[in-house]
C-alpha cells in the first residue's frame, strides 16, 4: 500500500531484513539501538491503492481506537495511494519529566486535563477525522491530507511529529480514508509501528517502527513498509474495524459481518503482512454453498449489524480471545492463535436476556424498552484488576466478564445502560446492570461516531464516550449492607458514582478518537539506556477533541467509595466549585452547566452556593489558592471566584431566594472592601518612611477578640496576623470598622500622643473606613444585576425602604459600624477645626496629612449619613414595635447629626462640599443656612473697600454662581426648598423681604403662606399685593387669623382690615360682573350664567360681612366689659394683682357655691384682664356670672346692660347653631331672673307703690327687658322673645346638652352647678311668685317705654318750635346771607317754602 517502489508487487510481502536471518536472541533485546538516520520525503506511488469500482457502496467506517477506540461521525472523503514519511521537528522525547498538562476541571473523583503536546498543524487544521492511541503514549491522527504520529505525553507544546503526507491523486479520487492503528513497539524499538488499511480496497501497509520508516527512507528507491491485501471483497463491502489483538495481530471487521485476522509477524517473529478469514465449524454441512459462504461472507458473517470487535486479555502467550457483538445482542467468542489457528468458542443471542435484566434493575425504564427501540452499541472486556497478562475470571475459572453498552431510545431521548455479561465454557449469562442516568441525549442509528465504551485497569470505572460527552461511571461491586445484598439478589446493584463530562462548552469541539490508560507503573523501551519509567498513574481515558487537543480523564481510587443504595454523583457544591474554578479558563470546552443533569432544588442550590461563598471568604475552598506570594493576587482570585459563582448560579441554577442572593452579594462586597483596604495597607508598607506608617491596621488585628478574627498559629507558620486576617476573616468585615475606631481611641487616650501622631493615626483610620464602605456601596450598586437583584430599587447603594422587608440586617449598617463611622466623622472634623484655630501650627504637624484628613471628612460625613439611613430604614422594615421605636429615635438623631456635620464642614473651610452633600441628602435647612450665609458674605466682600480687581471679579463670579444655585433650587427641590427658605426668613423677621421683589418665587410664597395659618397676616398682605385676590385676603384674616389671634386689639384691627378688604373686593367684583354682563348681553344664556355666579358671590360676601360685623360687635362688648372693670384694677402693680382684684370685686358672690362655674368665671376674667379674645360662651359666662355693681352715679356704658349684651351675643350663635343658641338664651334668662331676690321684692308690706316700682325697676330682669325692647331685640323679625321662668327652667341640667358649650370633661361638674341655679329659680317661683312678677315687670317695661315715648315726642315738638322761631327771627332781621334751607327742612319745621 504505502510502498515507495512502484515496481514491487503488493503481494510480495518482502521484509526489510534478510528473510534467512534469525531473530536476535532474547539476551540481546536490550542492546543499544542503531543511530537514527536522517529522514526525508520518499517517493509516492500512484498505484498502491486501486480506485474501487463505481458501483461499490462507500460506507461509513468506525475508527479504531487501539482496541477500544471511539468512532468518527463523517465518512472517509478520499482514496489515496502511498504516503511518504517526514519529520516535522527533531526533539529528544525519550523521557517524560513531570506532567505539563493543563487542568480543565478537577474534583475528588476525577481530573480532566489537556495535554500540551500537539502537532502545530493540528492547531490550525480542524479536519481531524480519526484518532488512535497506543500503550506507549503515542497518538495517531488521520486528516484528509495527512496521517500524524506524535508522543502525546511530551512536555512541550510542539512535540516531535511524524507526518505521513497523503498523495494528491488519492485525496482527489477517494472518498474513504484508511483505517490506522499503532502497532505495539517491537523489542528493537521504543517507538510503535504503524499499520494502515484501505477500507474499500483492502490494501494493507505496515511499518515495524515509525522511526525505521524514516531511517530506512534514505533514497527514493528504498522501501519503508510492507504491503498486502486482505483478499477478495464483495461489492459494497468495506472494512469497518481494525482492532489490536497483540501478539496475535489485528482483527479486521467487515461491513458484511465477517471478521479476519491480520498478522504482522511470521512464526519466526519477522515482519510480514498476512490476512486470514475466521471460519466457523459450527453447524456441520460443508457442501458447495457452504464453501462459497465461507469465501464471500466468512465463518463469522451475520450481516451488516456488527457493532464491535474486541480482544480480551491474554490467556496464553500466543493466543487471544476475541469477541464480536451485533446491535441486537448476538455474541461470538473466538480463540485466535498467533499462527492463524482459530476456533469459535461460543455463539449466543443474549439481547432478550439483557432486556429482561434491565427491566428488573430499572423498572422505570422497563416499561418502555422493547425489541424495536433496544440496541447494543459497544462492549468491553473487564481487564485483570492486578495488571497481569492472565485475566482473572469473575465467575468461573475459565470464564471472562464483559461490559455491554446498550440503549433504549425514542425520538426525543435515550436511556443508556451498562450490562455485565459473564462468559463460561458453556454459556453467556447476564449479570449486573448499571443504568446511566447522567446522560439522556437522543440517539440515532445513523449517528457517527457511535457511542463507545472503555474500561481501563483496574476495572472499577467505565468511560462511555459520546460525540460531545464522556460519562464516568463507577463499577464498584462491594456489598456492605443487607440492603445492598437484597438489591444484588434482585439483579439491582446499588447505585454507584456517575457523572458526565460535557464538552458542549465548545461549539466546534467533537470527540474523534479515544483510548484507555491502565493504572500502572510501567517502563517504556526495551534497552537500559533508553528506557524510562513513567510515573505511577491512575486509570484514565484519553480523548482527542477536534478543535481543541488531547484530553485525559483520570479517575481517583476514591471513586469506588461513592457507592450507596440511593446513588451518588458529584455534589452540587462540587460541580459549582469546578465551574467557578475552571469555567473562567479561556477556551475551556467543558460545559459546567446542569444541561445533562436533573437540576437541583432551590434549597440544594442555595445551600451549595452559600457554602462555597463562605469557603471562598475564609480561603478554605478548593476553587481558590490558600497562600500566594502576593496577597493582592490571592484576593483577586477569590473575587474572580465569587464573580464566577454569581454568574454560574444566575445562569445555571434555579432562581435563589431573595435573601440568598443578598447574602452572596454581601460576601462579594466584603471581599471587594478587603481588597481596597489591603491596597491601602500594602501601599503604605511600600513607601513606609515613618515609624507610624501602617501601624493602625497592625494594632487593629492585634487587639481584635475572637469574635472578629480567627486565631493564628505561629507554630504552623502563621506569623503575619494581618495577612492571616485577610486570608481567613473577610467574612467579618463589619467588625473591622468599629475595631479601627476603638483601637484609634485607645492609642490616642493611652498613648498621650502629640497632634502630629494623632493626625497620622486619623489619616489611617480614615483610609480604613472610606475603603471599606465606599467600596461596598459602589460594588453593591454596580454588581447587583449579576446577583439577580437588578430590580431592587436602590440609590447610592441604599435599598429603598419599601424593598427592605424580609431582608436580614445589612452588614454595612451594623450598629457598631454605624456608630463608629459617625464618631470618627465628628472627631476628625473637631480635630481639624482645633488645628486650624491654633494661632501657630505645630512645628512637627504634617500639613499635608492635616489637609488629607480635612479632604476625607466630607466622605466620612456621607458614609455616616448612608449607614444611618440604611440602619433606621431596616429597623422600620422589620415591623416590630421595639425596632420601629428605635428607628424613630434614630431618624431624629440622624437629622440632628447630619445637620451639625454639614454645618461643621463649613467651619473648616469646606463650604462647597457641605452644600453638595446638602443637595445630595436634600437637607433644605442646611442649604438655606449655608447658601444664604455665603451669599451674604460674598455680597459684603464685594462691597468691601480696597478690594482688588482680580478679587472683585472672583467675588462677583462666586456671587453669580451662588445666585444661580439659589434660583435653581426652586425648580430642583420645589416646595421643600421654598418652605425652608421662607420659614427661615419669617423666623429671622425678614417677612418684608419676602413680600418685596419676589416675582421669581411668588407662586411658592403664596402656597407657603396659604398652608400656614400662623402666617395669615403676611398671607393677607401677599394676597392683596402679590395675588390681588381680595377674597383670599379676607379669608386669611376672617377665617384664619381672627380665630387664632391672641390679642384683642389685633383682632379688632384684623377684623376691620378684613372687612375693608371684603368691601374692596365687593366693589371690584361688582365692576367685573357688570363688565362681563355687558360683554355677554347679546347671549341670553351666558348672561343668565353670569348673573347666577354674581348672585352666589354676592351672597357669600354678604355672609362674610355679617360675620365680620358680629365679630366686631363681640370685640366691642369685650372692650366695654374691660372698661367696666378698669376701675378695679387701676391700682394693681402687675397682672396677677389685677386678676386678684377683679376676682374679688366681680367673682366672689354669684358663683361662691358653684365651683365649676367659679372656675369658668375665673378663666374668663383672666382672659379679660389679659386682653385676650374671648369665645362666645366665655364672654356670656362672664357677663352673666360676674357680680354686678349698679352704681349709677359712676356707671359705665355696660352698667345694667350685662344680660342684654349677653343676649345680643347669643343671637350670633343662634344664626349658626340654633340648638346651641337656644340653650345659651335660656341659661341667660335664668341667670337674669335669679340675680335678684324676688322673695324680698315680693314682700311689699308697708311699701308705697313708688317704692315697689323702684325696687322692681332696679332688677336685672327689668333692665334687660327694657334694653331689649329699646334696641328692638324682641321686635319682629327678630327670633328672640322674652322667656318666662317656666320656659327657662331645666336649661343645661344634662351633661350631654352642655357638650355644645363646654369641653366634655367639664360638662358633669357644670351640670351640677346648673342644677343649683335651677333650684334657686324654682324657689324664687314658689316663694317669690316670680312667674307673676315676670308678667308685672314686663307690663311696667311697656308702660315705661310709652312714658318715655311721650316725653320724647314732647321734647321733639318743643325742639322743632324753637328751631322754627329761630329761623323766622333770622329771616325777619337778617344778620347775613339767607339761610340755605331746602324744602325738606322747611317741611320738617312746618314752614312755608
Amino acid at each position: 500500500m504505502f510502498s515507495n517502489d512502484p515496481l514491487l508487487p503488493a503481494s510480495a510481502n518482502p521484509s526489510t531484513r534478510n528473510p534467512r536471518r534469525r531473530q536476535r536472541p532474547q539476551s540481546e533485546e536490550n542492546g543499544a539501538p542503531l543511530p537514527k538516520a536522517k529522514k526525508r520525503r520518499g517517493a509516492l506511488a500512484s498505484d498502491t491503492f486501486v480506485k474501487p469500482d463505481d458501483g461499490e457502496a462507500q460506507k461509513d467506517v468506525d475508527q479504531p481506537m487501539n482496541g477500544t477506540a471511539n468512532t468518527e461521525r463523517r465518512s472517509a472523503s478520499a482514496n489515496f495511494n502511498d504516503p511518504s514519511v517526514r519529520e516535522t521537528r527533531k526533539m529528544s522525547l525519550r523521557g517524560f519529566k513531570g506532567d505539563s498538562s493543563v487542568v480543565l476541571t478537577k474534583n475528588d473523583k476525577f481530573t480532566v486535563s489537556k495535554l500540551v503536546a500537539l502537532p502545530d498543524v493540528l492547531r490550525t487544521n480542524q479536519d481531524v477525522l480519526r484518532a488512535a492511541f497506543s500503550d506507549t503514549s503515542y497518538a495517531l491522527v488521520i486528516t484528509p491530507t495527512q496521517a500524524l504520529v506524535w508522543p502525546y505525553e511530551a512536555s512541550v507544546s510542539s512535540p516531535e511529529t511524524f507526518v505521513f503526507e497523503l498523495p494528491s491523486n488519492a485525496k482527489a479520487k477517494a472518498n474513504v480514508l484508511p483505517l490506522g492503528a499503532l502497532v505495539p513497539a517491537s523489542i528493537s524499538s521504543a517507538e510503535p509501528g504503524l499499520v494502515m488499511v484501505m477500507p474499500t480496497t483492502g490494501k494493507v501497509t505496515y511499518w515495524e517502527s515509525i522511526t525505521s520508516a524514516a531511517a530506512l527512507d534514505l533514497t527514493r528507491r528504498q522501501r519503508s513498509g510492507l504491503e498486502a491485501s486482505v483478499g477478495t471483497m464483495s461489492s459494497g463491502e468495506s472494512i469497518v474495524h481494525l482492532v489490536d489483538a497483540s501478539p496475535v495481530g489485528f482483527m479486521l471487521g467487515f461491513s458484511s459481518g465477517r471478521i479476519a485476522l491480520l498478522s504482522l509477524r511470521d512464526a519466526q517473529g519477522r515482519p510480514t503482512v498476512r490476512v486470514q478469514a475466521l471460519q466457523s465449524h459450527f453447524g456441520g454441512g460443508g457442501g458447495l454453498f457452504s464453501g462459497l459462504r465461507n469465501v464471500f461472507v466468512g465463518g463469522g458473517g451475520w450481516g451488516n449489524d456488527m457493532v464491535a470487535v474486541k480482544a480480551a486479555a491474554r490467556r496464553k502467550r500466543e493466543e487471544r480471545d476475541v469477541a464480536v457483538l451485533t446491535a441486537k445482542g448476538m455474541f461470538q467468542i473466538w480463540t485466535v492463535h498467533r499462527g492463524g489457528q482459530h476456533s469459535l468458542q461460543q455463539e449466543a443471542r443474549i439481547g432478550e436476556n439483557m432486556r429482561k435484566a434491565i427491566k428488573t434493575a430499572d423498572p422505570d425504564l422497563g416499561g418502555t424498552i422493547s425489541d424495536e427501540n433496544f440496541e447494543v452499541l459497544d462492549f468491553a472486556f473487564f481487564p485483570s484488576p492486578d495488571g497481569s497478562d492472565d485475566a482473572k475470571p469473575e465467575s468461573e475459572a475459565d470464564g471472562m466478564t464483559m461490559l455491554v453498552l446498550a440503549v433504549a431510545h425514542d425520538e426525543s431521548s435515550a436511556s443508556y445502560c451498562l450490562v455485565e455479561v459473564l462468559s463460561t465454557s458453556s454459556s453467556l449469562t447476564v449479570g449486573l446492570v448499571y443504568p446511566v442516568r447522567s446522560y439522556t441525549a437522543p440517539f440515532s442509528r445513523s449517528e457517527r461516531p457511535r457511542p463507545k465504551l472503555l474500561v481501563p485497569r483496574p476495572p472499577h470505572t467505565a468511560f462511555v464516550l459520546f460525540d460531545k460527552a464522556v460519562v464516568v461511571a463507577s463499577l464498584d461491586k462491594s456489598v456492605n449492607t443487607p440492603e445492598e445484598q437484597l438489591l444484588q439478589d434482585l439483579q439491582r446493584f446499588p447505585k454507584a458514582f456517575e457523572d458526565v463530562i460535557d464538552f458542549r462548552g465548545g461549539t466546534d469541539v467533537e470527540i474523534v478518537g479515544a483510548g484507555s490508560e491502565d493504572a500502572s507503573d510501567m517502563t517504556i523501551g526495551s534497552k537500559p539506556d533508553t528506557a524510562t519509567r513513567r510515573r505511577s498513574r491512575q486509570a484514565a481515558c484519553i480523548v482527542l477533541l477536534k478543535g481543541f487537543g488531547v484530553v485525559r480523564v483520570t479517575v481517583s481510587p476514591s471513586i469506588v467509595e461513592s457507592t450507596t443504595v440511593e446513588g451518588t454523583g458529584l455534589t452540587i457544591k462540587s460541580k459549582i466549585e469546578q465551574a467557578i474554578r475552571y469555567g473562567a479558563q479561556p477556551h475551556n470546552p467543558i460545559e459546567f452547566s446542569f444541561k445533562s443533569d436533573v437540576p437541583p432544588s432551590q434549597e440544594e442550590a442555595e445551600l451549595a452556593a452559600l457554602t462555597i461563598n463562605d469557603e471562598i471568604l475564609d480561603s478554605t475552598s478548593t476553587a481558590v489558592p490558600y497562600l500566594t506570594p502576593s496577597l493582592e493576587h490571592q484576593l483577586s482570585q477569590r473575587a474572580l471566584a465569587l464573580k464566577e459563582l454569581a454568574s454560574f448560579v444566575k445562569t445555571n441554577l434555579p432562581p435563589l431566594s431573595r435573601v440568598a442572593k443578598w447574602k452572596l452579594l454581601w460576601g462579594a462586597e466584603k471581599l471587594a472592601a478587603a481588597r481596597a483596604v489591603w491596597k491601602k495597607y500594602d501601599s503604605s508598607l511600600k513607601k513606609k518612611t515613618k515609624k507610624l506608617d501602617a501601624v493602625l491596621l497592625v494594632e487593629i488585628v492585634d487587639q481584635m477578640n475572637n469574635q472578629a478574627l480567627t486565631e493564628s498559629n505561629p507554630d504552623k507558620g502563621e506569623v503575619d496576623k494581618v495577612r492571616h486576617w485577610f486570608t481567613k476573616d473577610i467574612a467579618r468585615m463589619e467588625r473591622l470598622v468599629p475595631w479601627a475606631y476603638n483601637v484609634f481611641t485607645s492609642l490616642y487616650v493611652e498613648g498621650n500622643w502629640a497632634p502630629s501622631q494623632i493626625a497620622v493615626l486619623l489619616a489611617q483610620a480614615d483610609d480604613v473606613f472610606i475603603a471599606v464602605l465606599t467600596t461596598a456601596f459602589a460594588f453593591r450598586e454596580e454588581h447587583a444585576p449579576l446577583y439577580g437583584l437588578e430590580n431592587e430599587p436602590m440609590e447610592r447603594g441604599l435599598v429603598h425602604l419599601d424593598a427592605l422587608k424580609g431582608l436580614p440586617q445589612f452588614w454595612t449598617s451594623d450598629f457598631s459600624l454605624q456608630h463608629a463611622v459617625m464618631l470618627l466623622a465628628n472627631y476628625t472634623n473637631q480635630f481639624v477645626g482645633r488645628m486650624q484655630e491654633e494661632p501657630a501650627p505645630y512645628p512637627d504637624l504634617d500639613q499635608d496629612v492635616l489637609a488629607k484628613i480635612a479632604r476625607d471628612n466630607p466622605t466620612l460625613v456621607e458614609l455616616s449619613c448612608q449607614t444611618f439611613v440604611e440602619r433606621f430604614q431596616w429597623l422600620f422594615s422589620t415591623g416590630r414595635e421595639y425596632n420601629i421605636h428605635s428607628a424613630l429615635k434614630m431618624r431624629k438623631e440622624y437629622e440632628t447629626t447630619r445637620r451639625l456635620q454639614l454645618l461643621r464642614l463649613a467651619l473648616i473651610g469646606l463650604v462647597d462640599e457641605a452644600i453638595e452633600l446638602g443637595e445630595k441628602y436634600e437637607d433644605m435647612d442646611v442649604l438655606v443656612q449655608l447658601v444664604g450665609t455665603e451669599m451674604s458674605e460674598a455680597a459684603a466682600n464685594f462691597g468691601r473697600p480696597g478690594l482688588g480687581r482680580e478679587e472683585r471679579a472672583k467675588t462677583r463670579e462666586r456671587m453669580d454662581r451662588l445666585h444661580d444655585r439659589f434660583e435653581s433650587y426652586f425648580s430642583r427641590f420645589g416646595v421643600r426648598w421654598a418652605t425652608a427658605l421662607f420659614s427661615r426668613q419669617v423666623l429671622e423677621g425678614k417677612v418684608g423681604s419676602l413680600l418685596d421683589d419676589n416675582a421669581e418665587w411668588q407662586s411658592f410664597l403664596t402656597g407657603f403662606l396659604r398652608e400656614r395659618p400662623e402666617f395669615a397676616k403676611a398671607g393677607w398682605i401677599n394676597e392683596v399685593l402679590g395675588e390681588r385676590d381680595f377674597g383670599r385676603a379676607t379669608e386669611n384674616l376672617l377665617d384664619v387669623a381672627v380665630p387664632k389671634e391672641r390679642e384683642l386689639w389685633a383682632k379688632k384691627v384684623e377684623l376691620s382690615m378684613g372687612k375693608l378688604t371684603l368691601l374692596a373686593g365687593t366693589a371690584t367684583a361688582t365692576e367685573t360682573a357688570t363688565t362681563t354682563a355687558t360683554a355677554t348681553s347679546t347671549t341670553t344664556k351666558a348672561t343668565s350664567k353670569t348673573t347666577k355666579g354674581t348672585t352666589a358671590a354676592a351672597s357669600d360676601r354678604d355672609a362674610r360681612l355679617a360675620r365680620a360685623d358680629q365679630d366686631l360687635e363681640m370685640v366691642t362688648v369685650q372692650d366695654q366689659l374691660y372698661r367696666h372693670i378698669a376701675s378695679s384694677i387701676r391700682e394693681a402693680i402687675d397682672e396677677a394683682a389685677e386678676i386678684d382684684l377683679v376676682r374679688k370685686d366681680f367673682g366672689s358672690q354669684v358663683t361662691k357655691d358653684k365651683p365649676a362655674l367659679s372656675t369658668i368665671l375665673e378663666q374668663g376674667l383672666t382672659a379679660l384682664v389679659a386682653q385676650e379674645p374671648m369665645s362666645v360662651t366665655m364672654l356670656i359666662d362672664v357677663l352673666t356670672l360676674m357680680d354686678h355693681h349698679y352704681d349709677f352715679d359712676n356707671a359705665s356704658e355696660l352698667t345694667g346692660q350685662e344680660f342684654y349684651q349677653a343676649l345680643r351675643i347669643a343671637r350670633f350663635v343662634r344664626s349658626e347653631n340654633v340648638p346651641k343658641g337656644i340653650l345659651l338664651e335660656r341659661i341667660i334668662w335664668r341667670r337674669c331672673m335669679i340675680r335678684d331676690d324676688w322673695t324680698v321684692i315680693n314682700d311689699t308690706k308697708l311699701k308705697a307703690d313708688r317704692a315697689v316700682e323702684q325696687s322692681t325697676g332696679n332688677t336685672a330682669l327689668f333692665l334687660n327687658l327694657r334694653a331689649g325692647y329699646q334696641a328692638g331685640l324682641f321686635t319682629p323679625p327678630s327670633p328672640f322673645r322674652p322667656r318666662g321662668p317656666k320656659d327657662v327652667a331645666g336649661a343645661g341640667l344634662v351633661a350631654a346638652d352642655l357638650k355644645l358649650l363646654y369641653p366634655e370633661d367639664l360638662c358633669n361638674p357644670i351640670a351640677a352647678d346648673m342644677r343649683k341655679e335651677d333650684e334657686r329659680l324654682q324657689a324664687q317661683m314658689e316663694r317669690g311668685r316670680l312667674e307673676q312678677w315676670f308678667s308685672g315687670v314686663s307690663a311696667a317695661v311697656h308702660r315705661s317705654r310709652r312714658s318715655e315715648a311721650d316725653v320724647e315726642l314732647s321734647l321733639a315738638k318743643t325742639r322743632r318750635t324753637m328751631e322754627r322761631n329761630l329761623v323766622r327771627s333770622y329771616e325777619d332781621e337778617p344778620l347775613g346771607p339767607p339761610l340755605p334751607l331746602d324744602d325738606a327742612t322747611r317741611a320738617r319745621l312746618g314752614m312755608d317754602k
